[in-house]
């Protein structure tokens, strides 16, 4: 609480952190299985689809209970913990906590990445533009290569990002050798990237990402299980606008859209949908959804939040509505 968010795009600064120190404490006084057990709690196991639809990070909606800005929040600070090393981190959270020209003032999201890119010695874009201002997930191919040479061994690591948007991530690996383990920590600073770790000993096999505690899906991980694309127009306006939406299985629909002060404006429909097919697929024929603002009086000019639902998965759209 000594520093405060200017406003609501930089509201993860307090919930995100907040989040966060509940890991950290488990992971102290309960030891790091527990921690990556929390971290699991927090991410994939209660967010399926790893954030996606839940909207921006650095733009969330106003709903609330939203954990959007609490788990999410919490997985940026212990991925750029993985990326600048628990001495580089440490250091950043006594330095922004007692910075000051912060203390006991308002804070934005640059002011915590300011400090983070002084302490890496770099610019640190191509990690915070994808976590803030997209809903990106790494999607990797992990390839690697073992090469015995007698008593020593060498290990090729071969890795591609396949989502749009490429992200710089740190990616821990753990070499098996009879004469023990080595840990390692690759940086992945460019969509694809070689690596090559000289052991010692000779290698029996080789685990990436050992503890499931990187943000990202294995290359064959499968289509989401709801999308929503729209809406056309955007702004939208008095004549009203199309929702596509895609569905791997028929499910019930439901949506709720949210004001800027998060009130509830409606609540109900779509329905009942059929499945349609992934996102993207050429042979998806998507659900058009019509939407007519003069369901959801009142409804004045303004920024509104359509959250889809269906089963456990959520979508969140932000739009704009003018007369």
């Amino acid at each position: 609480d000594l520093v405060t968010p200017l406003d609501w795009d930089h509201f993860w600064l307090n919930e995100g952190f907040a989040r966060y120190a509940e890991a950290l404490w488990v992971e102290n006084r309960q030891g790091r299985e527990a921690y990556a057990e929390f971290m699991g709690f927090i991410g994939p196991d209660h967010h399926p689809d790893m954030f996606v639809g839940d909207g921006l990070l650095g733009d969330p909606n106003p709903i609330l209970p939203n954990l959007l800005v609490y788990d999410k929040g919490a997985w940026l600070l212990h991925s750029l913990r993985l990326l600048l090393g628990d001495q580089n981190f440490f250091t950043l959270l006594d330095a922004y906590a007692n910075e000051p020209q912060l203390v006991h003032g308002s804070v934005v999201t640059a002011d915590f990445i300011g400090l983070a890119e002084e302490i890496a010695g770099r610019s640190l874009d191509h990690f915070f533009n994808p976590w803030l201002y997209t809903q990106t997930v790494a999607k990797l191919h992990t390839g690697v290569e073992i090469h015995p040479r007698g008593e020593t061994g060498a290990v090729l690591f071969d890795f591609q990002q396949l989502q749009d948007v490429w992200l710089e991530m740190a990616i821990p690996v753990k070499v098996h050798c009879g004469t023990g383990d080595t840990d390692a920590v690759l940086i992945m600073n460019q969509r694809s990237q070689q690596f090559t770790l000289n052991l010692d000993c000779p290698v029996d096999s080789v685990t990436v990402d050992p503890e499931g505690l990187v943000f990202m899906e294995q290359a064959a991980a499968g289509a989401k299980f709801m999308s929503v694309v729209g809406p056309w127009p955007n702004p939208l306006g008095s004549q009203g606008a199309e929702f596509r939406i895609y569905l791997l299985e028929s499910s019930d629909v439901s949506l709720k859209i949210y004001d800027a002060r998060g009130r509830l404006v409606q609540d109900g429909a779509p329905g009942l949908l059929e499945a349609t097919g992934p996102a993207g697929d050429e042979e998806s024929i998507p659900h058009v959804w019509p939407f007519s603002p003069e369901a959801a009086h009142p409804m004045a000019a303004g920024v509104y939040w359509f959250e889809f639902r269906a089963a456990n998965h959520r979508f969140v759209i932000k739009t704009t509505f003018v007369h």
